[in-house]
């Protein structure tokens, strides 16, 4: 089975700032025009 290249995306209200959750625990950040403006990694802790 192929894994898709995002597993989430976070968005301001705005849309300026996006978050493209990876599903290799790592993030990409956007703003405005600028892509990948900003990596890096992402963990969850906890329960939900």
């Amino acid at each position: 089975m192929k894994q898709h290249p995002v597993v989430g995306m976070w968005v301001t209200a705005d849309g300026d700032i996006r978050h493209k959750l990876l599903p290799n625990g790592r993030y990409e950040e956007q703003r405005g025009n600028r892509k990948s403006a900003y990596q890096g990694r992402r963990s969850v802790v906890g329960q939900p």
